[in-house]
Parts: structure tokens; C-alpha cells; sequence
């Protein structure tokens, strides 16, 4: 049995026509987000490879300055949520991870695949590629990440490129 709790935190912002007294006009918007999930899961080794399976639950708040009468996803809610992650021990030294994971708050989903080196024991870098969305969007991103890791838990940090796709695109 396992327990998996996340958060996070971002800023984002985008251009859209917008709706005004003289037709449209481009109004450049800026927004924040932030979310927890609170996951209960099941842990099972299969030699080399890990699963794991989780379920629970997931709130977010995003804050959209000015506000945008066609973004859906905004203001703060809660929603269930279900996530896989898996694990492969390539050898000693490389490893592989995917996971992907789906919420009902706001139909949102996310996937990323990993591919890392251990440098040291305990901390290993890589390179990774992810696609996340929701009702109002989808993106991806390739880049890069570190990860510390203890006999506890692990963190990590990740940067690089990312793209949004505009429903229709």
C-alpha cells in the first residue's frame, strides 16, 4: 500500500480575439495555477519493472488576469483522480519511467516518459518528453530533469521546451 501526495504551482500566459464594443480586439491574458492530489495506491515489483496503480483525489485552483469568458478551466474545484506509473531497471546505471495518469477535474491528463543515468547513487539526470491537457487544451514538452532520490521519497526537477495545441490544430 502505498500513499503518493503531489502539489505544485505555475504561471502561464496567452493572447486571444476577444469580443468588443468596436468587434474584437487581442487581449493578452495572465494566469497562475495551483493543485495537490491526495492518491492511495497499490506498489507491485515484477522483477526489473515496477507498478504502480493509484487513486484519489485532486484540487486545483487557476486564476486568470483579466478574466476569460472562454476559458473553462478556471476558479478553484476538486475531482477524482487516477494514475499508473511504471518502472524499468534497464541496468545498474539507466532507467526508464512512464507514467500517465487521468483526472475528472476538468478532464485533464497528463503522460511522461523518462529515460535517466545515475551519476550517483542517489541522484540521476535525463532527458524526458510529456503531453498534458484538459477541456480548454493540450501541450507538450522535451527537455531535461534531475532527480534526488532517498529511502523515503525522491524529488525532481525538469526544464525545457514546451508547445501548446489549440483545439482544431
Amino acid at each position: 500500500l502505498r500513499l503518493r501526495t503531489t502539489g505544485g504551482y505555475g504561471a502561464f500566459r496567452y493572447s486571444g480575439l476577444r469580443a468588443s464594443s468596436g468587434g474584437s480586439e487581442l487581449v493578452k491574458f495572465q494566469g497562475t495555477v495551483s493543485f495537490a492530489d491526495l492518491l492511495v495506491g497499490y506498489h507491485r515489483q515484477l522483477g526489473p519493472l515496477t507498478l504502480k496503480l493509484y487513486a484519489g483525489a485532486t484540487a486545483a485552483r487557476y486564476a486568470i488576469d483579466p478574466f476569460d469568458p472562454e476559458a473553462e478551466v478556471q476558479g478553484t474545484g476538486v475531482g477524482a483522480k487516477a494514475a499508473v506509473e511504471t518502472w524499468w531497471t534497464i541496468s545498474d546505471m539507466a532507467w526508464s519511467q512512464l507514467d500517465v495518469s487521468y483526472a475528472t477535474l476538468h478532464q485533464t491528463y497528463a503522460g511522461r516518459l523518462r529515460l535517466g543515468w545515475r551519476v550517483a547513487p542517489v541522484l540521476s539526470a535525463g532527458v524526458e518528453a510529456a503531453t498534458d491537457g484538459n477541456i480548454d487544451g493540450r501541450s507538450g514538452r522535451i527537455g531535461g530533469f534531475l532527480r534526488y532520490e532517498w529511502g523515503q521519497g525522491e524529488v525532481s526537477a525538469s526544464g525545457g521546451l514546451m508547445t501548446d495545441w489549440a483545439d482544431g490544430e
